[in-house]
């Protein structure tokens, strides 16, 4: 008796390798109205659509070498992983048609998957290739904490760390201004961030007036800082400023409270023998832990 094939009922969800000309498969965001509500929306496509020629004449040359992830929309073949050279490819294909050859066909890797995994896919591949736009990350965090993803899974899909997901989370509540200035480079990251406690109208005055000032990205959180709080509060002093005070002849006129304290600041003293201070303590960390609940609910 012949013995059963067990490979002939292939799962609908097995991928399957085929051949596509560039211009039959679907750019979502690009090929469609579809906003960034969709999985496979690319965030980031102002950026990564521009065309590089020295890409086209590769492709001319040799093409596609590397296969494109597609996944079946209905009777559509969109892409999942490959955007870039999917475009690229079509470019090359109209150079090829005017100099009266053939034109190139895209190998396509065709994906049967649901939604919220074509999202993490997307994500996984497109921001270790190429860097997404901070103000992108951050839609892509969102998006990522709604479909029930945890924040530390989201750190390692993104390859940054789990603190800089809720970092990187503030700038959704910066204004559009912000948000461009800190996608143009003209602030960074922790200046965005610390700009997002303010109103929006107090956000892009302070970041007007940074701005006007010649403001430049080096050093930009603290030149920022200085314009949301003021220049006029002293500079805290170091840690080897304050241990060489308290080793002055001086120093033992102080309160012993003070001194204390100053222990506390350099590392020498725990805050529970200081009176009061573990009280102001768990105060100050409030809005973090406040913080870190919310974030745990969107994750739930």
């Amino acid at each position: 008796m012949a013995r059963k094939n067990t490979k002939t009922d292939m799962s609908p969800a097995s991928p399957e390798l085929r051949f596509f000309n560039p211009d039959d498969l679907i750019i979502l965001g690009v090929d469609t109205e579809d906003d960034e509500t969709h999985p496979l929306v690319d965030l980031d496509k102002a950026r990564h659509n521009e065309i590089d020629p020295m890409l086209v004449a590769s492709i001319v040359e040799h093409g596609v070498r590397q296969a494109v992830t597609v996944t079946l929309y209905g009777d559509r073949h969109v892409v999942v992983d490959g955007r870039r050279r999917v475009l690229h490819a079509r470019v090359a294909n109209s150079e090829l048609t005017n100099a009266g050859k053939p034109p190139l066909q895209v190998k396509a890797i065709v994906e049967v998957v649901d939604g919220e995994h074509s999202r993490a896919d997307t994500i996984i591949a497109n921001n270790f290739r190429r860097q997404h736009s901070p103000v992108a990350q951050a839609k892509q965090i969102e998006r990522l904490l709604i479909d029930g993803y945890k924040a530390e899974t989201i750190a390692t899909m993104m390859g940054i760390s789990a603190a800089s997901v809720s970092t990187r989370r503030k700038i959704l509540a910066c204004t559009d201004k912000v948000q461009q200035a800190l996608d143009l480079g003209q602030i960074n990251l922790a200046a965005a961030s610390e700009l997002s406690a303010l109103s929006g109208e107090e956000q892009d005055a302070k970041l007007e007036e940074f701005l006007k000032s010649g403001g430049k990205k080096k050093g930009s959180a603290e030149r920022i800082k200085d314009a949301v709080h003021g220049t006029d509060a002293p500079k805290p002093p170091t840690r080897d400023k304050i241990k060489k005070l308290l080793e002055t002849e001086a120093a033992v006129s102080l309160d012993p409270q003070i001194v204390n304290t100053l222990q506390w600041v350099i590392g020498v003293r725990k805050p529970s023998t200081i009176k009061g201070l573990s009280a102001c303590l768990k105060e100050l960390l409030a809005p973090k832990k406040k913080e870190e609940e919310e974030l745990e609910s969107v994750e739930e």
